[in-house]
């Protein structure tokens, strides 16, 4: 019977195998095709914009029912706060502000904060140390929506933000076009402990640059912005939450399967960033913003009122019924499991960390 080979007859054939290992394939034999690179996974941001002092409980409500289904997906959404917002949180309902803390966390303002275009007679023509002064009393100071007046003795604005929630907002918005105000702010925030600024609105990222900094602040970016569209057939453009008016959206419209098409529709080389849009008062009204009258002439928000302001002026828009806002909720319930399962759900605390890596 012949003997196993020892480990000691191996050796020569294991020396020799790296050596067969580089020989040419033979004549005619085709190396094997790479693999293709792997699609890169969107990168989408549920931005909620909350602003509805009007109707604060329906506002709390929809803050708390949104944070809830963030995380059942264990995901989180951005919400961008503000200071009268967060003040009526604390006075009425803890309950959105216990809800939003393991929340992303961001800022914007409202009239008439005096940041806000339209509404910044005292900002205008002031030179840079005043502009400073007064935009660090406008995000320390409580603001009274009935006169745009500003309360030393009572705190405010983004560092009322901030303290509630013991960190800084990630993002702040803005809303002014003036080059001198929009650096002055930038450099407001940047000392209170903003990182980014929505720069612009609308999908504008450059594709082979997507992390742009402005101000020392990283402008958000964005690729897709989700917020209405015209699917195949229709002639006009829809916000997706008024598609769920008198039922479910018809087949190849619904929130979730748009997200789907759009991403399957970007041809670049890196991920997309996506934004999904909405506002708390989309989720229980319809029509025009709650409190347009209060600050504009118009529905269209293009004469602004001069103060005092009427908090209780005419609602241009109406209630949802309970069955349309929990079609409206269920809808975006859809988009965020789908999200979690095909894209990389993330907010801008997130999207700063990735920026600041690669400077």
């Amino acid at each position: 019977m012949p003997r196993p080979p020892s480990r000691r007859d191996l050796l020569p054939a294991l020396a020799a195998l790296p050596a067969l290992l580089l020989l040419p394939s033979p004549a005619g034999a085709q190396a094997p095709a790479p693999s293709p690179a792997p699609t890169p996974l969107p990168q989408l941001t549920f931005v909620v914009n909350v602003q509805d002092f009007r109707y604060l409980d329906d506002s709390a409500d929809t803050v708390v029912a949104l944070a809830a289904i963030f995380r059942r997906h264990g995901v989180r959404g951005d919400f961008y706060l503000n200071g009268p917002m967060c003040e009526r949180y604390l006075a009425r309902r803890r309950d959105a502000i216990e809800a939003l803390r393991d929340q992303g966390l961001c800022y914007h303002v409202r009239p008439p904060h005096p940041l806000f275009e339209g509404f910044d007679g005292r900002l205008e023509g002031a030179s840079p140390q005043d502009l400073s002064t007064l935009l660090l009393q406008a995000e320390t100071q409580a603001l009274d929506l009935a006169t745009g007046a500003l309360d030393p003795q009572a705190p405010g604005g983004f560092s009322l933000v901030r303290d509630t929630f013991g960190r800084a907002p990630s993002t702040v918005a803005m809303p002014n076009r003036s080059p001198a105000i929009r650096a002055a702010a930038c450099a407001t925030y940047r000392e209170l402990g903003a990182r980014a600024v929505v720069w612009y609105h609308g999908a504008r990222t450059k594709p082979d640059q997507p992390f742009e900094w402005q101000q020392g602040l990283l402008a958000r970016p964005c690729d897709v912005a989700v917020d209405r569209w015209a699917a195949p057939g229709e002639q006009e453009e829809e916000l997706w939450w008024n598609r769920y008016r008198d039922g479910q959206a018809r087949r190849g419209a619904s929130l979730a399967e748009h997200l789907a098409q759009q991403a399957a529709a970007w041809a670049g080389t890196r991920a997309p960033y996506m934004l999904v849009l909405t506002h708390d008062n989309n989720y229980s009204r319809r029509g025009p913003d709650p409190w347009v009258h209060t600050y504009w002439t118009d529905n269209k928000k293009s004469a602004p009122r001069s103060p005092p302001y009427d908090l209780a002026a005419p609602d241009p828009g109406h209630p949802r019924s309970k069955a349309e806002q929990r079609r409206i909720l269920a809808a975006l319930e859809e988009a965020v499991a789908w999200a979690a399962a095909h894209a990389r759900v993330v907010t801008m605390e997130e999207i700063v960390a990735q920026a600041e890596g690669q400077r």
